[in-house]
Parts: structure tokens; sequence; C-alpha cells
């Protein structure tokens, strides 16, 4: 309550009441008595002293309303309500005339010099409002704000807004609405030092809303780390004397102290405001609400609350705009505009982490400096006043506050995670961390973090992280990191835990836990251990791991923790920078790369040649340059890879179907394959001549519905069918790199480019050896139907300037020109819908349909790839077209109304 005597408040009263129950007396005269009013109201107060001396002071007051209203007493005017009430008020309820009698007899007592007391004033107040209320005039109802305002015990004004005070509505509106909820009685504000919570309590206290619910005041106190109980004594006894209440400066026992503190609150509507309560005590001392208050109380420790049960509002730190408008204010302008949106303003807001302290002091020093000076020679130690007198002027002592609340033990492991890297740590690292230090298991380590969460030393990250996360503030980290007597041990000691969780050979086989991986570098650094991170930044498991959790850009920055790069490192970063757009989209590339770019050099060191030989042996399918493709009548596919190895998948599921086994079997006993794939089923058999084709590093080709095969094996062709054994055709001279079937017939390209076409019967050559130039794919053209009986001919594209025409009825081959472009392959197709077509894949990430009889462009379909097509071929019921790439893709296509539509990407 207003800290006057109750004389002053009983005055104050009267004065409120006066002006606008003269006006209503007034009004209510002057309708009942329109042309003598006036004489009316002095007839009946002829008798009353003061009106007689309000007449001979001014001759008009019964003429003039204002003059009236305050030329009268409130003992007149009240005094007119009773005399007049039979035919003046005959609206209003008698118990109005009641309201005025007692109201004219206090004052009269009042008057004589009575002792009055509080409880005087709250009756008076409480009768005075309720005759307010049935006059129903808004003069009378702003009367009842005044009074109420009169009446509040409000006992926080000493406490200043804070200067530059930046709304944070979000928090305002998040305290508003708690306290609003039926069932609260106790809401605690949570967060570190300096974060703004007494800020926000003492924002609070100024909202219209709040002060219109608790309308007998809000009350505030401030505790600290250290309040003895005489200091509480003395809060309580303040508290006492703001209700109005009485107890003794000598008297000192908390529980008498609180009983009264109690039993003044018992019909009282107040917020009780407890600032930075520190202990249980503090809290339990002044927890003295009756039912129509409530409690909010700020801490930095949230135990306290979960042990009584309050609802916890967690306060978070300011966003970026907030604290550039603090930070403009409190540096006096000099934070200019050109700030606002650079690089600068950024780098500060990160700096501060949102910690409005911290902005305040930044914002003072800014005063004299330039932001770009502070920037370099940021230090969470200097980030204070230039002559601290309190916690609030210096972000080391706000801080130290909460750290001085740990136990030695707790406080040594709290510093060790300073050397944690990234704004978000698994609690797994934690544990890691601290088994090394302290041979903390699961448990102990959970109900250390959660004493430190609890402190506010350190926060739980919110979301959907996969495993329970924290986050430092990076003020706060910065200052616990200077209170480390040796980072690198525990860099150290870090490093070997990590290798002993090794569960093979190398630093891949360590279980990725969404930290080691992106830190690693960083910490073998610190450790000191720089040929261990020189191996790793060599050693292709690792690095395709490293890529694979991570990104090209931070495989890239691990190599910047070596100060010194030899020549290895060196070509290796380069190949990692020339490609990194590329791998940041294709990461699966990165030994197809390494060993493209290395093996020039691959003598360059022993490292090198590791490098080299895994990024070979450990490659994934399909990653070197695809050589050429094959289609299986049974609905399979088969493509070889440069070394001469071929891979066999299923079209329908994209598996791989040759298994170690049966390429053990075929290895170990050759003779004994033709015999097997005479027992096995359509879908053995193809299986079975990838697998012999792998073995032997040849081409293979099987004729329609899988009755027989062909295999091209340096230097010979061998056909195989289900009733003989092998036929041993001599055409080439050399490594026979691509059988392909037309009809009946066959057509085999060596690698010196010779070229024949042959009876797949009879083996008979159709043309003599002729050598073609560079054919620009293995794979000229798939298998075909028979020829039919109806006289045609049918042309392929075999390099940059020779087309191949067959003429079936006269058993011919004509070469002729139809284009000049470079193609890589060609495909003639005999189907209904394409009969005089045939489709080539270029260079420019086009398919290309020409008219087979004269070569003319008929339509181009862009299939969006930036790469090569190095092989291509078409299902035989023109369904599917496949396309092999230079990275190791395979894409199967199918032609519709808009000819091809990309289905799937095979890797």
């Amino acid at each position: 309550m207003n800290s006057q005597s109750p004389d002053a408040l009983i005055t104050d009263l009267w004065i409120i009441l006066r002006h606008t129950v003269a006006s209503f007396v007034y009004n209510r005269f002057s309708r009942a008595y329109p042309d003598n009013f006036s004489q009316m109201m002095e007839k009946h107060l002829e008798a009353n002293q003061n009106a007689i001396i309000a007449k001979r002071e001014n001759p008009l007051v019964f003429e003039n309303r204002e003059h009236f209203a305050k030329g009268m007493d409130i003992h007149g005017v009240l005094q007119l309500i009773d005399r007049g009430w039979s035919d003046t008020f005959e609206e209003y309820p008698d118990s109005m005339r009641e309201d005025a009698l007692f109201l004219s007899q206090n004052r009269h007592a009042w008057a004589h010099q009575k002792e009055r007391t509080i409880e005087d004033v709250q009756e008076v107040a409480q009768i005075a409002e309720r005759l307010l209320n049935k006059m129903k005039t808004r003069s009378a109802n702003n009367a009842i704000k005044k009074i109420r305002q009169l009446l509040r015990h409000d006992f926080y004004r000493h406490i200043p807004l804070a200067k530059h005070y930046i709304v944070r509505s979000d928090l305002i509106e998040t305290l508003q609405s708690e306290l609003f909820q039926p069932a609260s009685s106790i809401l605690a504000l949570h967060g570190m030092g300096g974060i703004g919570k007494s800020v926000l309590l003492r924002a609070l206290c100024d909202v219209p809303r709040i002060q219109t619910k608790f309308t007998d005041g809000i009350l505030w106190m401030n505790f600290g780390r250290e309040v003895n109980d005489v200091q509480l004594a003395q809060k309580l006894r303040e508290w006492i004397k703001a209700l109005n209440g009485t107890s003794h400066d000598t008297e000192s026992n908390l529980d008498s102290l609180k009983n009264r503190l109690v039993e003044l609150l018992k019909n009282q509507a107040c917020l009780l405001i407890l600032d930075d309560v520190w202990t249980k005590q503090q809290l339990e001392t002044f927890r003295a609400a009756g039912n129509n208050c409530q409690i909010i109380f700020s801490t930095r420790d949230s135990e306290i609350a979960r042990d009584i049960g309050a609802k916890i509002v967690s306060v978070t730190g300011m966003n970026e705009e907030q604290v550039t408008e603090l930070l403009e204010k409190w540096s006096d302008g000099n934070f200019k505009d050109k700030y606002r949106l650079g690089l600068v303003r950024q780098a500060i807001f990160i700096r501060l982490g949102g910690l409005p302290l911290a902005v305040k002091l930044t914002g003072i020093q800014l005063q004299t400096k330039t932001p770009e000076q502070w920037l370099d020679n940021f230090d969470t130690l200097q980030i204070k006043s230039k002559r601290p007198e309190s916690i609030h002027d210096s972000l080391e002592h706000t801080f130290e506050l909460s750290l001085d609340e740990l136990d030695t033990n707790s406080r040594q492991l709290y510093f060790a995670l300073s050397i944690l890297e990234g704004s978000v740590i698994p609690e797994q690292v934690v544990m890691i961390l601290w088994q090394g230090l302290a041979q903390f298991d699961e448990h102990q380590t959970k109900d250390l973090l959660d004493d430190l969460v609890a402190r506010a030393l350190c926060t739980e990250v919110q979301g959907n992280l996969p495993v329970r996360s924290i986050h430092i503030s990076d003020l706060l980290r910065n200052l616990i990191l200077q209170r480390l007597e040796n980072p690198t041990a525990l860099h150290q000691v870090l490093v070997e835990i990590y290798k002993e969780a090794q569960t093979g050979l190398g630093w891949h086989t360590v279980q990725g836990d969404g930290y080691f991986y992106t830190y690693f570098a960083y910490h073998l650094n610190q450790a000191g251990a720089f040929g261990t991170l020189r191996d790793a930044l060599l050693n292709y498991p690792f690095m395709q791991t490293r890529l694979n959790v991570a990104d090209i850009r931070v495989l890239i920055g691990d190599y910047a923790y070596i100060d010194k790069l030899d020549e290895s490192l060196q070509a290796v970063l380069l190949v990692l920078m020339n490609y990194q757009t590329y791998l940041e989209e294709h990461p699966q590339q990165l030994p197809r790369i390494l060993y493209e770019n290395l093996i020039a050099v691959q003598d360059m060191s022993p490292e090198i040649t590791t490098l080299l030989n895994d990024c070979y042996i450990l490659s994934p399918p399909n990653l070197f340059t695809i050589n050429l493709i094959h289609f299986y009548p049974n609905g399979s596919i088969a493509y070889s890879l440069p070394d001469g190895t071929s891979k066999f998948h299923r079209l329908r599921i994209g598996k791989e179907e040759v298994t170690q086994e049966e390429v053990d079997f075929l290895q170990s006993d050759l003779p004994s394959f033709f015999d097997w794939i005479k027992r096995q089923d359509e879908d053995t058999l193809s299986g079975s001549v990838a697998s012999l084709a792998r073995m032997l590093k040849g081409d293979i080709e099987v004729l329609p519905k899988g009755a027989s095969f062909l295999l091209g094996h340096a230097p010979r062709i061998s056909s195989f069918s289900m009733n003989s054994m092998a036929e041993l055709f001599n055409f080439h001279s050399s490594s026979i790199r691509s059988i392909t079937l037309w009809g009946e017939y066959a057509i085999s390209i060596d690698a010196e480019n010779d070229f024949h076409v042959w009876s797949c019967r009879t083996g008979r050559l159709l043309y003599p050896t002729f050598s073609i130039g560079t054919v620009q794919s293995d794979n000229i053209s798939p298998k075909d139907k028979k020829p039919t009986k109806k006289p045609s001919n049918e042309s392929v594209q075999l390099n940059d300037t020779l087309t191949l025409t067959y003429y079936p009825d006269e058993d011919y081959l004509q070469f002729r020109n139809v284009h000049n472009d470079e193609f890589v392959n060609i495909i003639p197709n005999k189907q209904q819908s394409y009969s005089d077509k045939l489709t080539i894949s270029s260079e420019d990430e086009a398919l290309n349909i020409y008219n087979a009889q004269t070569g003319d462009l008929i339509i181009t379909v862009d299939v969006g790839e930036e790469l090569l097509h190095f092989s291509l071929v078409m299902s035989e019921d023109s369904s599917i077209i496949v396309l092999g790439t230079d990275y190791g893709y395979v894409h199967l296509l199918r032609p519709n109304a808009a000819l091809m539509v990309i289905l799937q990407e095979n890797n």
C-alpha cells in the first residue's frame, strides 16, 4: 500500500470522492427542481457551517455545477443525498442513502480527530466504491480506479526500469499467460546470470493487465547468493510495513514475522516477486501468499523450482535485431547504421550470444572504440565496466557466482567441456571425456549434466536430435577455457579414448557419434598428434567416412590443421579442391576422383600408393567408367568396368546377383562350369555368364531366349550352347573389346579396332577384317531379332565418318557417311513405332534420334546430365533404354510420348 499514514490516506480518499459525488448531486437536484434547484440545495444545507462559509466566499456556489463541486466539502454533499432522498434520488436503491450516511458520519468523526487505523481506511474505501458503483457514471468509474490505485500495496517502484530497456514481447506474453492460468500459484524464471531475468520481472510490473489482475499491489524483494537470517528478517519487515502492518525493528524471529505477513496477505490480491533466489530457504521464507496472491521468482538454479513444484519458464538470449538495437543505444550511436547489415554486426552478435548484460557492457565500450577494435581484442574477461563496483559491472564476476557453487571435482570436469567444439555437444561425447578424466559412467554423467543444466551453466538443446545434447554459451566457454591449466593433456585424453574405441584397423572404424568425425582433426591438432593426422588425411577409408558424415568443405578444412603440408598432402588437397563442387553432390565418387587424378603420381610416396590401391579395391559398385552394357532375355542387365570385371543386376530390383561362392567355384574348377550351367534355369544362366566373363575378363552376348551364348576372350570367340561344348572362332589378333548381335549374325571388335561380321551358327565371316578407326563405344549395337524375310536394310553408325548398312537378302555390308558429329553409341530399332529410326547418344547431354536410311536428325531429347554416356543399349521390346555414364551411374529410361523419361538412377 501507499506508505502514507492512515490519516493522509483518508484525506486523499475524501478528495477523490468530493468532486465526483458533488457533480452527481448537482445534476440530480437540477433535474428534480428545474426551476428552484439552488434554493432547494441551500435549504437542505442552511445549518451546515461549511456550506455557509462556501456561500460567503462565493455567492454563486449553488448556481453553477463547477462552483458547487469546487466549493462544497464532502460532508455537505453527502448530507444532500440524505436530506433530499425522498424526491431527488427516488430511482436509486435505499442502500445508497445508507452508504452516504455512513460516509458522512465517518467524515464527521475524522474531523474531530478520531484516531484512524489502516482497517478504518479500507472500510471507508470499500463503502465509497459501493456508493460510486450505484451512481453508474463515467466519472464514478474513474474515481473507483483512483481509489484502488491509492490503496495498492505496491513495493517495486524503488527498482528502476533498466535504462535503454528493449521490449522482449515474447517472454512478457509467456509470463502473462502463465500468471493468468487458473491453477498457477508459483512461477519460476530460470536462466544464466546476465540473461535479463530481473529486467523482465521489472517490466512485468508496469503491464496494465498485470496491475488490473493484482488489484492490491505488487511486492518486490531482491535476494542474492549470500543472505543471512538477520537480512531475511529485515526484508520481511519491509513487506509488512508496505502492507501497513507493524513490527519492531529488533524483532528477528523469522517464523513470527512470516505469520504476520501471511495474515496481512490473507485477503489481498497481490503479485509477490522474489528476484535472484539462490536457496530454497529464501523462497520458503517469503512463501506467504493468500488465495488471491501469486508468486513469481527468478533463479539460476531450476532445482529450487522443481523442489516446490513451480512452473519453469526458461529465459533465452536476445535475437540479433534486439542485440543491434541495444548496442546502438548503449554506444550512444557509435554502433552506426553501416554496421547493421554488415559482417561486423553478425560477428559481434555471435560473440555476445544474445546475453543482455554482455550487450550492455559491450555497448558502453563501443562509446570509445570501434567495433573492429573490439572484435580484434575480444576477451570475455574484458567485458566489464572501467571501474566495476557490482556483479552487474563485470561479466566475469557474474559468471563466477555460478561457478563458485560447484564442488572442486565438478568444477574441473565442467571446465574440461571447454575443449569440445561446436554449438551442440552430444551427451555421449561428454561421457567419453569424463570417463577418461574421472571414470564417470553413464549415470554419473547424466546426474552432473542435469545439475549443470539446472544451474544454467549449460542448456539442453531442444529439437529433433537423435541423442540428448547440450549447449554452452560462447562467452562462458571462453571464460572457463582460460581456467584450464593443461588443455593439451585433455585433448590427448579424448584422442586416446577414441583410439581405444576403434572396432578394426583405422580411425574409420570408430562408431560415429555425431561429433568425432566432425572435430577429429581439430583435437589431433590440439593434442600435437600431427603424424596421426597426416596418416588419416592420406587414408582413403577415413577420408570417405569423413566425407560421408560431414561434407567436402569440412574435409578440405582438416588439412589446415597441419602447419606445413608435404608433397603427398598437397597433391591430395589439390584434387579435393579442384573437385569440391562435384564431390558436394557426389561424395561416393571420391575414390574414382582420387584414383584418376593421382595415378600419374602413384610412386610419389608409399602413402599415395596405398591410397590408390584402397580407392580401387574398396570402391563401391559402378564407380569407374562403364564400357559396355548388355540386356539378357531373362530381364537382367550386365555391364563391364575398365578392369575387365562385369556386373550383373536384375533390372527390376537393381540387385547384383553374382555371389562370391559362384566366383570361387568358377575360378577353382573351370571345366565343371559348362556342365553346371546345363542344370540351371534361365535366370541363373545369365548370372553364370556374367561370372564367367568376370573371371576371364571378356565380353559376352546371349543369343535370343538364352539358348546359347558367345564369350569373347583374347584373341578367340567361343560359342556355347546347352547341348555342345565350345566352338572356337579365331578372327582377331588382339583382345576382344565387344561382341554384339545383329539378327543371326554377330559383330565383334578387338583392341586394335579390327571389325568382323560373321554368322553366329557357322562362324563364317560375312566381310573380311576391316579396321574402322577409333570406335566411340565398345558396345556398337544391342542384340536384335532375326532379320525378317522381307527385303530390308539396316544401318549402324560406327564412328564419326562410317555407317554400316547390312542387306540381309544379299548378305553383304556397305559403309557410308551419315553424320560428322562425334557419336558415342547407336541403337538400330526395328520395332513397329520406330522402324525407320536409330537412337544415338552424343557428348552434349542429349539423346539424338536419326533416320536410319538418310541419316537425318529427327529429334533431340535433353536427359539433363552433364555427363558423357559411354554405353547405350535398348531392350528387345524397346521399352527401356540403358545409359552407362562416365561417372559410374546406370540410367534407365523409358520411351513414351515425350520420348524419354528418367525412371531411376541405379548406383
